[in-house]
């Protein structure tokens, strides 16, 4: 059974997935099982993530990508369950929760076109270099997508609304991680926060009081 914390970390996953997928005009499917990109996903996502423990339905919907991109697929397994045939892991994680805590923080939401592409060169040279524009100014206009950052703009991170929680992802910046906490707590008000994190980010997301609750595995092609 997967833990229910996981699948609400997983399930926000999926809306993070949705704005980005949105913002880029990327068609999908979203059903209980998966979170399905129609055509190549931005870098750093992948073509299948996992929102269920059917696996035998699961391995058909990867088979079925595979099939129809030949040049190699990524599958974020979101609950450690699966051996898609002809893949190799990646990396894995672990999802974190954190209770909902009051905070007040001096972060600011990105909210102009300009400030947006400045934020995204700072997130790029902390570590996540692509030449493909991951944050369009069509997530300026989605109420629940928020990008955040401190007031020297040096630091950041983003903040996305579920129902039943706030996703906090993309962190970055000289500023610890308990900053982008009470930032992305501040927003989310009465909700937890969740996210994934590993290696030295997973530990400050342990000492800002998150807690681990379940594994997951990101595939991509054996080549």
């Amino acid at each position: 059974m997967i833990e229910p914390r996981a699948k609400m970390a997983a399930a926000n996953n999926a809306d993070l997935y949705a704005a980005m997928f949105d913002a880029h005009g990327i068609s999908y499917a979203r059903d209980g099982h998966s979170f399905t990109a129609h055509a190549t996903p931005p870098p750093y996502y992948s073509h299948l993530t996992c929102q269920s423990d059917d696996t035998a339905e699961l391995d058909d919907r990867i088979a079925t990508l595979q099939a129809a991109h030949p040049k190699g697929i990524g599958v974020k397994d979101s609950f450690d369950q699966l051996s898609p045939a002809n893949m190799v892991p990646l990396f894995s994680a672990s999802w974190i929760w954190r209770a909902p805590q009051p905070a007040h923080s001096d972060w600011t939401r990105i909210t102009t076109a300009n400030a947006l592409a400045h934020w995204e060169t700072m997130w790029k040279a902390a570590g996540s270099p692509t030449d493909h524009t991951m944050f369009p100014p069509a997530l300026l206009d989605d109420t629940k997508f928020a990008v955040l950052q401190s007031d020297d703009k040096l630091s950041g991170c983003i903040v996305n609304l579920s129902d039943d929680c706030a996703g906090l992802s993309n962190v970055f910046g000289p500023t610890p991680f308990a900053d982008a906490t009470r930032a992305a707590a501040a927003m989310a008000g009465d909700l937890p926060l969740v996210g994934y994190e590993s290696g030295s980010q997973l530990d400050a997301a342990t000492a800002a009081d998150f807690a681990q609750t379940g594994t997951l595995r990101i595939f991509v092609s054996a080549r």
